[in-house]
């Protein structure tokens, strides 16, 4: 492989990763999200992210993180205040908004 074939690679790769859907427990969501677990139900409940209740266990939740950190950085850009790609990537990375970012980085078309 060339080192052009490898740089491809590596970003297929790293697009794939950040592409990948992770989710949380109530409590994990909740800490997360710093949203108090009944707020969480009531975004979902409301269509705001992504979660639906846990068949295995009653009355439990599971919440998409990636969805939560949508929600969290719209609430951040309504109030004039936005993270850096950097602090994105610290802390998770896993945003459509990061997605889009590092396709135009590479030169990569944003549409699906």
């Amino acid at each position: 492989m060339t080192d052009l074939d490898l740089d491809i690679l590596a970003q297929k790769v790293a697009l794939r990763l950040l592409s990948m859907e992770e989710y949380l427990d109530k409590i994990e969501a909740s800490a997360y999200a710093k949203i108090g677990q009944k707020r969480l139900v009531s975004l979902v409940k409301q269509g705001v992210i992504k979660g639906y209740p846990d068949q295995d266990n009653k009355g439990q939740w599971i919440f998409s993180k990636s969805s939560i950190k949508r929600y969290r950085l719209l609430k951040m850009e309504e109030y004039g205040t936005s993270p850096s790609l950097e602090e994105d990537i610290d802390n998770d990375g896993d945003d459509e908004r990061i997605l889009k970012s590092l396709r135009r980085k590479v030169g990569l078309s944003c549409e699906r």
